[in-house]
């Protein structure tokens, strides 16, 4: 039975864990950009996000409530990227693929006429493998960036 998720709107709370997670060595590492951050940056980028009308942030939860990651949207033009990073203590369980998946179908269902892209590091194999699991398919490639797009079914 495939496990039950919902999502909400990030809010001011969802600061710290999202801090957190985006310092994890293993996001840093999976990232194009994989240096530190510091709290009073991510505090500044974390606003700015909250008050942009072309980002949408999600965190999924699973059916107690508790985070389990979260995923990004930043629209311009025709287009939506998305950016997804798992809670380190829920990564390597298969949910990568069903968080994507239904947050790209939950977008889409609100926003039709754009199309969802994603860039992901050739090396990022898990990234890859959820992804393309996730119904993304390969657009372009190019250095160590291959670009991906989402159609629902």
């Amino acid at each position: 039975m495939e496990q039950r998720l919902y999502f909400r709107f990030a809010v001011q709370e969802d600061m710290q864990d999202l801090f957190v997670w985006r310092n994890d060595p293993a996001t840093r590492a999976a990232s194009f950009f994989s240096e530190e951050i510091s709290l009073k940056t991510h505090n500044e980028w974390f606003e700015k996000s909250l008050n942009n009308s072309s980002r949408v942030i999600l965190i999924a939860l699973d059916e107690e409530c508790k985070k389990l990651g979260m995923v990004r949207f930043d629209a311009e033009g025709d287009c939506a990227e998305i950016s997804v990073n798992l809670h380190p203590e829920h990564r390597g369980k298969g949910l990568g693929t069903l968080i994507l998946r239904k947050a790209s179908d939950l977008y889409l269902d609100n926003f039709p006429h754009l199309r969802i892209t994603a860039k992901i590091k050739k090396s990022n194999i898990p990234s890859f493998k959820a992804f393309t699991k996730a119904g993304y398919k390969e657009l372009s490639s190019e250095g160590d960036t291959l670009k991906m797009y989402y159609r629902q079914s």
